[in-house]
Formats: C-alpha cells, structure tokens, sequence
C-alpha cells in the first residue's frame, strides 16, 4: 500500500487514472494466469489431452486465423472422440 500511495501522484489527475488502469490491467493478467493454471490441472490429466494442448497452442501462435481456430477444435474434438472410442473398447 506505501508503494501505491508513493507512486500516484494525486494533483495530476490524469496520472492517477493512469496508474489505477495499469493496476487494474495487471490484476486481470494474475487473475487469467490464475485460471489457465486452474484448468489446465483440472483438463489436462493424460498425456494426450497434453499433446493437443501443446498442439494447439502452437498452430494458434504461429498461424492466426479464423479458419485455424476452427481447424484446431475440430481435429481435437476428433481426436478425443477417437481415443474414448479406442479407450472404451
């Protein structure tokens, strides 16, 4: 809280609001980290659902298009239907 109240300048208004929004932005980044790591825990439990994972995330970074997006769910969802099949027989 010292650090806060050092750092914002309250007779310029607009570095205060300034400050405030780039404290803000900072607690949305913890609280998406925060969740990813969550659900990762919680979906990520075999070593396949790890390597689509890990798939995807580099198909989405390196190509950035719709049809990519699309392209990843599908073959995902194909594969986990593949691997229930071959799973529960």
């Amino acid at each position: 809280m010292y650090w806060l109240e050092v750092s914002v300048d309250l007779d310029n208004p607009a570095s205060w609001l300034l400050s405030v929004s780039s404290r803000l932005k900072l607690l949305a980044v913890v609280v998406v980290l925060d969740a990813v790591i969550t659900m990762f825990t919680i979906f990520c439990n075999s070593r396949l659902s790890v390597l689509i994972m890990l798939i995807s995330v580099l198909l989405l970074v390196i190509y950035q298009s719709f049809y990519i997006q699309i392209s990843v769910l599908l073959i995902a969802m194909l594969m986990c239907i593949i691997s229930n099949k071959s799973s529960s027989e």
